[in-house]
């Protein structure tokens, strides 16, 4: 009679672990999957010398929206410098109700614009669009405390917000 139980013990733990494979591997290839993302470096297709001003946009409803405008060359090319080297990956995420949206409008010395925006979707992470590019990319890197940077923030009115389109 101990040998019949410990012999339906023995087939239950079979029968657990045979359930559970399909589980775990699963998992490990969501992992896997997940590490497959290319990471790369961000380059900026313009140099910190051209850019004569940048706006900074910020909100999490369009029609609340502030800006602060820097014409400081520190404070331009701490912007600068933020994205130019930033780690990014192809990761694809998708938005989320309730994002934070920080934009970025590079005015240059020849009158064109050079836009970025981050939609942070969590602490020290989000989507990274460059709508001029038509790219997009998922970044770690704080990019919303950018916001820091610069003076007064005044309101923005919707029409000069920067567009995901």
């Amino acid at each position: 009679m101990l040998c019949t139980q410990h012999g339906r013990k023995k087939d239950r733990e079979r029968s657990t672990v045979k359930r559970l494979m399909p589980l775990l591997c699963m998992m490990a290839l969501c992992t896997a999957a997940a590490g497959c993302a290319q990471e790369t470096v961000l380059r900026l297709p313009v140099d910190v010398t051209q850019a004569a001003g940048v706006e900074i946009y910020r909100f999490t409803v369009p029609a609340d929206a502030e800006k602060k405008v820097l014409t400081q060359e520190a404070g331009i090319r701490a912007v600068y410098e933020l994205f130019d080297g930033l780690a990014v990956s192809d990761r694809k995420a998708q938005a989320e109700a309730g994002e934070t949206v920080t934009g970025f409008r590079f005015y240059l010395a020849d009158g064109a614009e050079y836009e970025l925006i981050y939609c942070a979707q969590g602490v020290k992470r989000g989507r990274l669009v460059i709508p001029g590019a038509q790219a997009e990319y998922f970044t770690s890197a704080d990019v919303g405390a950018a916001w820091q940077h610069g003076g007064e923030a005044a309101p923005a009115k919707e029409s000069e917000l920067p567009a995901i389109s």
